[in-house]
C-alpha cells in the first residue's frame, strides 16, 4: 500500500502471518485498519495523516484531551479486539513509521524476538492484580499477630516523643509485612498461573484516604485458567483480607503489554 508524502503508518502491532480479521472485529475495517506480511510477521496498521503527530500542530493535538481521548480509546479497542484472534505484540499509541521499508528494517531484526513472543503469549491473556491495603486495619492485624498493643505507648503523655517512636516502628513493620505478603502472593500466582511481572505502582486507589496500592503486577494465565484466577483472587480476599487487611483487584483482559519485550530500531 503506498504512503504518500503527507502520510504516515500508524502500526497498531505485529502477529503470526496466520492471523486474519475474524467476524467479531470486521468493524476494524471501516476504522481502515488494514495488514500487510512480511517475512514471517504480519503486521497491522492504518495511514493517517502525518500532520497529526508531527509538525506544528503535533504539540496541540497531544495536549487536547478532545483530540486524543476518542484516539487513545480507538487505539485501545482495536490492540484489544487484534489480541482476542491470537498471539499479538501491541505497539503504544502513537506509534509511527514513515515507510514500509523502514517496518521491514525493524522486523528484520526483532524476527527471533516477535516469534518467540507470540509462543510466550500464545492462548494467554493478561490480568492486574492490584493489592490495596487497608492500612489502618494492617497495623492492627500486624500488631494482634505479634501481640503488640499499637496504642497502649500512646496512653502516657510524659512518655509521647518513645511512643510516637513505637508508634513508627510499628508502622515500619507493618509495611515490611505487607512487602513480605506482597512477595507471597507473587510466587504463590507464578507458581499456579505462570508468567508473572511487577508493574510500577502510579496511582494511589480513589475514594478511601486509608488505603494505599502496595503492589501491582500482570498475570498471563492461559485462557482456561481465567475463571481459575478469579476464583484464587476472591478466596483470598474472602480468608486473607480480614486478617491482614491486603485486598487484591482483579482487571482484565488486557492486551499483553506487560510482557512484551522491547524492539529495538523502532522510528
Amino acid at each position: 500500500m503506498e504512503v504518500k508524502a503527507n502520510q504516515a503508518i500508524y502500526v497498531l502491532g505485529f502477529s503470526k502471518t496466520t492471523m486474519e480479521l475474524v467476524p467479531e472485529i470486521y468493524w476494524l475495517k471501516s476504522a481502515e485498519v488494514t495488514s500487510c506480511v512480511y517475512g514471517d510477521i504480519r503486521y497491522w496498521f492504518r495511514l493517517i495523516a502525518r500532520s497529526d503527530f508531527e509538525g506544528t500542530d503535533a504539540e496541540a493535538n497531544l495536549s487536547s484531551l478532545a483530540w486524543l481521548t476518542p484516539r487513545v480509546l480507538a487505539h485501545d479497542a482495536a490492540v484489544s479486539g487484534l489480541s482476542k484472534i491470537g498471539p499479538f505484540y501491541p505497539t503504544r499509541f502513537g506509534t509511527l513509521f514513515s515507510s514500509h521499508d523502514a517496518i521491514a528494517k525493524l522486523l528484520d531484526a526483532e524476527k527471533e524476538t516477535l516469534t518467540a513472543f507470540f509462543a510466550s503469549v500464545e492462548g494467554r491473556e493478561e490480568w492486574g492484580i492490584k493489592c490495596v491495603t487497608d492500612r489502618q486495619l494492617a497495623i492492627a492485624k500486624y500488631a494482634e499477630k505479634e501481640g503488640i498493643d499499637p496504642a497502649k505507648p500512646l496512653a502516657s503523655g510524659k512518655d509521647y516523643l518513645k511512643s510516637r517512636q513505637v508508634q513508627k516502628t510499628i508502622d515500619g513493620k507493618t509495611r515490611h509485612w505487607l512487602t513480605e505478603l506482597t512477595q507471597s502472593i507473587q510466587k504463590s500466582l507464578q507458581e499456579e498461573f505462570g508468567a508473572v511481572v511487577l508493574r510500577p505502582r502510579i496511582a494511589q486507589p480513589e475514594g478511601n484516604e486509608r488505603e494505599e496500592l502496595v503492589g501491582n503486577m500482570a498475570v498471563l494465565p492461559t485462557r482456561l485458567q481465567s475463571d481459575d484466577l478469579g476464583r484464587w483472587v476472591e478466596n483470598w480476599n474472602e480468608s486473607q483480607f480480614p486478617c491482614t487487611g491486603l485486598r487484591l483487584d482483579l482487571t482484565g483482559p488486557w492486551p499483553p503489554y506487560s510482557f512484551c519485550p522491547s524492539l529495538t530500531g523502532q522510528e
